[in-house]
């Protein structure tokens, strides 16, 4: 039996107007990213779900980004739910 290895981040605080292309660059550096999804939140902002292959990318992805500024705002990064 194959224990799944992919772990999903939930990613907010960036803006409408970063492209999804951006996110997933800015992921990649980390690791691979198995799929991006941008979503509108209830509140009218955007959040993105953020799959990566290995958990350990997932985890080097929050240490790394979660409350950092890019492009002016505070990027929010945590384990999906």
């Amino acid at each position: 039996m194959k224990i799944p290895t992919e772990t999903a981040l939930f990613v907010d605080g960036f803006d409408w107007q970063v492209p999804e292309s951006e996110l997933l660059r800015l992921f990649q550096q980390l690791g691979d990213v198995v799929a991006l999804k941008v979503l509108k939140q209830a509140n009218g902002n955007p959040a993105a779900i953020i799959t990566m292959a290995r958990r350990q990318d997932a985890e080097d992805a929050i240490l790394k980004y979660a409350g950092t500024h890019y492009r002016g705002v505070v990027l929010q990064v945590r384990m999906a739910n």
